[in-house]
């Protein structure tokens, strides 16, 4: 029979929820977000937000030349255990069956994935956006030619790289091949091979080090920046005094921030736009539907819905368009926001 709504309800930990709350103020300097999700106790679907006190870490493998960038403490093996308790909550059958093959994988593979794997990570994640080699603010391109970028704290790197290798041998003989193998200033980078990227498809690379699970979502171009600042030679993003003032009143407690340069952001949005005007001026190609009686005109061939003469230059943009910076932090009760769009000076 089907269980009573209350009872799943609580097994999800939904009837712990008391207040989402978000605020707006358009002030001289800034406009500003404030919000939070408050809670009578963190159970349920509640516990999946596996954040952890601050402060958010800061490495110097991060790009002056990344255009977003988050940094927060969060655990993976937190949110793990979160899944697998509200399995069991939910059906225990269901959980029990699901341990039973996590189990015979593990033996199969000769290592125990949750100790190996999501155990050997840290809680400091990183996520960045990328333009990719040679655009800039004053020479933007597309979003769909930025790379993503993510980096996971590694506990125990041989540990986690001998999982890995554990599950790609599971792939059978061919699962090594899937991989392209090459070495980058003493590390090693693989790049999926099993099919190349086409057009508007992102590739996938990773890379393992001593301290950290690098992995790209387009070009490897963005792994490779971040090993050449792994030894704190390369300008990095903390370093730029703009970065610095946005975030200034971060507090050490905080379990996430973010820095965004919205000026190069919007200077992108932009370049899609116009990437994306001729597949708008081939559908504005269309006749319009006829009415009886009367003979519709095709429009002209050139038609479109954007002015592409009229695209702002980098100048242009920076006259209403500065950075976004925000931070986030939880205690017992919530987890809260705050965040704030720098207007231009």
């Amino acid at each position: 029979c089907a269980l009573p709504i209350w009872v799943i309800l609580a097994s999800l930990g939904l009837d712990a929820i008391k207040d989402f709350y978000l605020g707006v103020n358009v002030g001289e300097a800034a406009t500003e977000f404030n919000g939070g999700l408050t809670y009578s106790e963190q159970r349920g679907i509640l516990k999946l937000l596996a954040y952890h006190d601050g402060p958010a870490a800061q490495p110097a493998f991060v790009s002056a030349k990344w255009i977003t960038v988050t940094s927060m403490k969060f655990s993976l093996l937190d949110t793990y255990t979160a899944i697998r308790e509200l399995l069991d909550a939910m059906n225990p059958a269901v959980g029990g069956m699901v341990q039973g093959q996590i189990k015979g994988l593990n033996k199969q593979l000769g290592v125990d994935l949750e100790r190996d794997l999501l155990g050997s990570l840290g809680d400091d994640v990183i996520v960045a956006s990328a333009p990719r080699p040679g655009a800039s603010a004053d020479a933007p391109v597309p979003l769909t030619e930025f790379d993503q970028f993510y980096a996971l704290s590694l506990q125990n790197a041989a540990a986690f790289t001998n999982a890995v290798e554990a599950l790609k041998r599971m792939m059978g003989p061919q699962g090594d091949k899937l991989f392209e193998k090459r070495e980058y200033l003493n590390q090693t980078i693989y790049t999926y091979a099993g099919s190349k990227a086409g057009a508007g498809q992102k590739g996938f690379s990773y890379s393992i080090t001593p301290k950290y699970l690098f992995i790209a979502a387009g070009t490897p171009a963005v792994i490779e920046t971040a090993l050449q600042g792994l030894d704190g030679k390369q300008p990095t993003l903390w370093q730029l005094p703009e970065v610095k003032e946005a975030l200034a009143d971060v507090p050490a407690k905080a379990c996430s921030l973010q820095y965004q340069d919205t000026h190069a952001m919007i200077g992108s949005v932009i370049e899609t736009v116009a990437q994306l005007a001729p597949m708008f001026a081939s559908k504005a190609k269309a006749p319009e539907s006829e009415e009886e009686g009367e003979t519709s005109e095709k429009p002209d061939s050139d038609k479109s819905p954007f002015d592409l003469s009229a695209k702002p230059d980098s100048s242009a943009l920076a006259k209403y368009w500065s950075n976004a910076a925000g931070y986030a932090w939880k205690n017992s009760q919530g987890l809260y926001f705050h965040s704030k769009l720098n207007h231009a000076k």
